[in-house]
């Protein structure tokens, strides 16, 4: 499966693997780890938090089948998601 990001600020479409929120001039700012692309930037850690729970559920929404261990998706399935300007 591959999730592709839309920036914050609509000029980028990027695939990432991992996501992370970083703190910076007290900012929370969501990087993507593989790039050094600034998906979005917000005011508290909490608002990035969520953000990333929202992503969390966009994937789980795909599951077909879940095992104590494992997560099985569907094949070849593309999710993008838009990050909110706040």
């Amino acid at each position: 499966m591959d999730l592709w990001i839309r920036t914050q600020d609509r000029t980028t479409l990027i695939r990432s693997y991992e996501i992370y929120i970083a703190e910076q001039c007290n900012m929370y700012v969501i990087r993507a780890k593989r790039t050094s692309h600034i998906l979005g930037v917000y005011n508290t850690f909490e608002r990035a938090l969520k953000i990333l729970d929202e992503i969390q559920n966009m994937l789980h929404s795909t599951v077909i089948k879940q095992t104590a261990n494992a997560l099985y998706f569907e094949s070849k399935k593309i999710v993008v998601y838009e990050m909110p300007n706040e």
